[in-house]
């Protein structure tokens, strides 16, 4: 049965008590290579119609899906299009470009921007030190945007994927995904 936090929030449970796990997902060089469009393309006054069908990286958006279907996580974005974008622009993004598994299951607590000069691990540390509730996460970022993450008590965990900037996140990198998901973190 579903519990309720002391926010409002629904808490999912798995058998065995088990909560949500969590992803934090990136866009840039993760599921956006920027070979066709990007988020110039996106936020312009009038882009053009096939953008979405052509925005993100198929394998990419297939790993999300076997982690949707094995885990039913949650995510919080990382990305730096949330300078951009609402949630209500989110989600349209997202199901426009073929990531309803994403839009579905975001988090009530849905962003995670780094606060301005800070790092994408200082920016995850904050949410989890904020919203945490001891679930199994991973994070997904890449090697340009990822700062702080490489070398860090998350990676040394095996909780991050940094994807290589022009190759994105591909089926190579789901297993880690699956691990870091079934494991419960290190108190």
């Amino acid at each position: 049965m579903p519990q309720y936090c002391d926010d409002g929030a629904r808490e999912v449970f798995h058998g065995e008590g088990r909560l949500r796990p969590i992803v934090f997902l990136d866009f840039d060089d993760v599921i956006c290579l920027n070979r066709h469009y990007g988020a110039y393309d996106v936020f312009a006054p009038d882009p053009p119609d096939e953008l979405w069908q052509q925005l993100f990286h198929p394998p990419a958006i297939a790993v999300l899906q076997a982690l949707t279907d094995e885990f039913d996580p949650y995510f919080v974005l990382t990305t730096s299009w949330l300078r951009l974008m609402d949630r209500d622009r989110c989600d349209d993004i997202l199901k426009r470009s073929g990531l309803n598994v994403v839009a579905d299951a975001l988090h009530p607590h849905w962003e995670a921007p780094p606060p301005a000069g800070r790092t994408r691990l200082e920016a995850v540390e904050s949410w989890l030190a904020a919203h945490h509730r001891d679930e199994p996460f991973a994070v997904i970022d890449d090697e340009l945007s990822g700062v702080g993450l490489g070398g860090s008590r998350f990676d040394a965990e095996g909780r991050v994927v940094l994807c290589r900037a022009g190759e994105g996140l591909h089926r190579g990198y789901l297993s880690r995904l699956q691990r870091a998901l079934g494991t419960p973190p290190r108190k």
